[in-house]
Formats: C-alpha cells, sequence, structure tokens
C-alpha cells in the first residue's frame, strides 16, 4: 500500500530530482522533503500539498493517496461552497453527529458539479496516517453519481444502520476489508463476506483532506 510519503519518493524518482531539487522546485529544504517522504510529518500544509501537486502534475488527492486517479486540475483562485454535514467515525462503527452549514474549498479540487460532493470532519484517530483527527474531508455523494464506483485501495464513508465509519477499502473475490491506518496499533481491519457487505450502504469516497481553509 503506497503511502503520502511513498508516492511523493516515487513521483521525485520518475523525474529524476534529488530531494534538494524538488525542495527548490517548491521552496521548501531538502530536510522537508526528507521528512515528508519517511512520513514523519503527519499534517503537511495546504499549500504544500497545492504546490507540489502543481510541480508533480498530479492531483492533490492523488498526492495525499487518497486516490489512485493522477488527473491534474489547472489551478485556480476560485473559491466554491459546499455543504458540511458534521461529523464521521474515524473508528468503529458510531453514530455520526449531524450538522448543517456551508464551507468553501477551491474549486480545483472537484473533478464535476459541486452538487456531487460535501464534507465531513474526522472523528478518531484510525486514519491519521492520512486523516488526522478534527480534519475535514470533501466525500463525493453516490446517491447523486449515475454510476457510483468506489476500488480497492479508496478511502470511502460506510453506512451500517444509523451508524458511519471512514475506512480505506480492500476488495477480494469473497472478502471486502476496511482497513485502518493509523500510528495506533489498537485500531483492526474490519472485514466481511462479499454478501453480508452489500448489505451496507457506501455513502462515497473521499477525494481530499484538509485541515482548515
Amino acid at each position: 500500500m503506497e503511502t503520502m510519503g511513498d508516492r511523493i519518493k516515487r513521483l521525485r524518482f520518475e523525474n529524476n530530482w534529488t530531494q534538494e531539487e524538488l525542495g527548490n522546485r517548491v521552496g521548501l529544504k531538502r530536510a522537508a522533503i526528507n521528512k515528508y517522504e519517511k512520513g514523519n510529518v503527519e499534517n503537511m500544509r495546504r499549500s504544500v500539498v497545492e504546490k507540489m501537486s502543481s510541480v508533480f502534475g498530479v492531483s492533490p488527492s492523488y498526492l495525499m493517496a487518497l486516490d489512485d486517479s493522477n488527473t491534474f486540475q489547472v489551478e485556480s483562485d476560485v473559491e466554491i461552497s459546499l455543504n458540511y454535514y458534521g461529523t464521521v467515525a474515524a473508528g468503529i462503527f458510531e453514530e455520526s453527529t449531524t450538522a448543517y452549514d456551508q464551507m468553501k474549498i477551491p474549486a480545483t479540487i472537484l473533478r464535476e458539479d459541486p452538487e456531487k460532493y460535501f464534507i465531513l470532519k474526522a472523528n478518531g484517530d484510525s486514519m491519521n496516517k492520512v486523516i488526522a483527527n478534527g480534519h475535514y474531508v470533501v466525500v463525493e455523494d453516490f446517491s447523486k453519481s449515475d454510476d457510483p464506483i468506489f476500488t480497492s485501495n479508496d478511502i470511502v464513508i460506510v453506512k451500517n444502520g444509523s451508524e458511519h465509519t471512514m475506512k480505506r477499502v480492500r476488495k477480494t473475490d469473497k472478502m471486502v476489508h476496511l482497513e485502518p491506518e493509523s500510528y495506533i496499533d489498537e485500531f483492526e481491519t474490519q472485514s466481511f463476506p462479499i454478501d453480508d457487505f452489500n448489505e451496507l450502504q457506501i455513502i462515497g469516497k473521499v477525494i481530499y483532506s484538509f485541515k482548515q481553509f
């Protein structure tokens, strides 16, 4: 499984850049690039994510290892408002805290109609290698998609009755695994036979994570 640090290192190698050369392109010291590649920095600043994504020619969500699609989007200063619906458990299945508000994000994050996305706030540490507790996630709303698709390695929002959780999903021929990505060892993978998992509802998939714009 490729982490954000792995992805930065691989993209740097593909461009034949040293850590110092990449640092010069994004305005960081070599030591900072080294820390990012080793995963020693839990939360990369939004400005760094956007700059590094632009330098590599990939989307921010791809750089952050939230998505395997590396479609690049042109930079823009335009901001749009998305619905914010409250918290989602980044741990075991739990009831979510419901809220209703709007938050502004850069338009470059989205792939299509803004009506097909919403924002949640992570509550818990089971995904803190990629999404820290208290950070926000932009979610592609599967209820508004004509052909909702999630694949292995996507981070998804799963509903079980009135409870929700956010996890990395892995699929095999017979099983679906909801995997944590945490610095804390107490979180365990939740595994379901395909038939049982089909009874759960995939609300959507995470395409971006941020602390606060």
